[in-house]
């Protein structure tokens, strides 16, 4: 089955009654949760990514005299955008946009891998990371975690044979798929996300994938970062001179408002301080969370017993006007299970409760977002190094 086809048969399904991967009617939070999506700003660039058939001064008429919507115009347009031209596309998408679950929902329906038993691909630094967004692409798509939607990471596989095909999984994972299957023959598009982050699986990942889409060209590949070297990355992923680099692909981000406070005196323990800093935010400001960013698993396993005993002393001396509090710790030697409590809610609070979360810094980096985040304490610009 071809990988082209036109606008309207992508944009029926999402707006239709009945869920085309499962034959079953869409359910009202599935309804809910698209209107949010239409809102990000990957959304606006969707119709460029899949047919970019419209020059922006067309956009800017059809903008200005209110005729439609740039979602809604996308019903209209003839297919034969970058994805579907091109194999290799190198995309900078800025922290907000919505690409990481949004690009691989969109090579689902422009591709439509499940029709030829193959996969779509999207491989994430870390193993929270991949679980996280499965269940949120899981959600987004009205499917369930481990039937059409899964991931795949060491010692975990939530994966059906035979019905998964938007599987989410660690480079690593991919890697190890890679020794068994040197032409990933299962997969129709492998999307490298984060591709910023230089480990060493990363690496040979990347020129694992540079081979496989010489000798194989019918796979694509979409490497996607928020703080990515495009230029770079396209002359490494040209297929050849004569072509140029590999095209590349922008979306904006999105920013919220962000009032930033400083400390009038250096101080002496800067845990010591960050700790008394949640306790005040605990005390004085509205329900939400906390992120608390220190530099290492030791600090962060001392200042969540700090909280702790200091909370439930607040707790007890006033019960009437402290809401209870959860210390979580998170750094990337957490099992995985322990490490998605970040995502569980808060407690029902007698009287507002926050929510305090200990990300070591290297993981606080990545993709993951905790809803209702309401401050997030910086300590000064510390980092914890290795010496050999």
């Amino acid at each position: 089955m071809s990988r082209l086809f036109t606008a309207l048969a992508r944009r029926a399904p999402w707006r239709g009654d009945i869920n085309p991967f499962t034959k079953r009617p869409y359910s009202v939070e599935y309804k809910r949760i698209l209107k949010g999506r239409e809102k990000l700003p990957v959304f606006t660039k969707m119709d460029e990514f899949l047919q970019m058939p419209l020059t922006e001064v067309m956009y800017f008429m059809a903008a200005q005299h209110g005729e439609m919507s740039a979602y809604a115009l996308m019903s209209h347009l003839p297919c034969g955008g970058k994805f579907n031209k091109q194999q290799i596309l190198v995309m900078v998408g800025e922290t907000g946009s919505g690409k990481t679950t949004q690009i691989l929902q969109f090579v689902c329906y422009a591709d439509l891998p499940h029709t030829r038993g193959k996969t779509v691909a999207c491989t994430q630094p870390r193993h929270v990371a991949a679980m996280s967004v499965a269940k949120h692409v899981a959600d987004e798509l009205d499917m369930l975690l481990g039937k059409q939607v899964g991931y795949s990471i060491r010692f975990e596989d939530m994966t059906e044979p035979g019905t998964t095909f938007l599987k989410y999984m660690t480079n690593g994972m991919l890697l190890r798929k890679a020794m068994n299957d040197p032409e990933l023959s299962r997969y129709s598009t492998i999307i490298l996300d984060e591709a910023h982050e230089r480990t060493l699986a990363t690496d040979i990942l990347m020129g694992l994938l540079k081979g496989v889409a010489k000798r194989c060209p019918d796979i694509k590949l979409v490497v996607m970062s928020a703080t990515l070297d495009a230029e770079k990355f396209q002359t490494y992923f040209s297929p050849n001179t004569e072509n140029g680099p590999a095209p590349l692909f922008k979306v904006p981000g999105r920013a919220f408002p962000v009032e930033v406070f400083y400390t009038q005196e250096p101080t002496p323990n800067y845990t010591e301080a960050a700790v008394d800093t949640v306790l005040m935010i605990q005390c004085a400001e509205e329900p939400g969370n906390i992120l608390v960013f220190l530099t290492g698993k030791e600090e962060i396993e001392v200042a969540c017993r700090t909280i702790k005993a200091k909370a439930d002393d607040l707790l007890n001396q006033d019960p009437d006007g402290v809401g209870p509090l959860v210390c979580i710790p998170l750094y990337s030697s957490l099992p995985p299970q322990q490490q998605q409590c970040i995502f569980d809610p808060p407690p029902p609070p007698r009287v507002p409760a926050h929510q305090a979360a200990f990300p070591f810094p290297g993981l606080s980096r990545t993709q993951e977002s905790v809803e209702n985040t309401f401050i997030a304490i910086a300590h000064s610009p510390f980092n914890s190094s290795r010496t050999y």
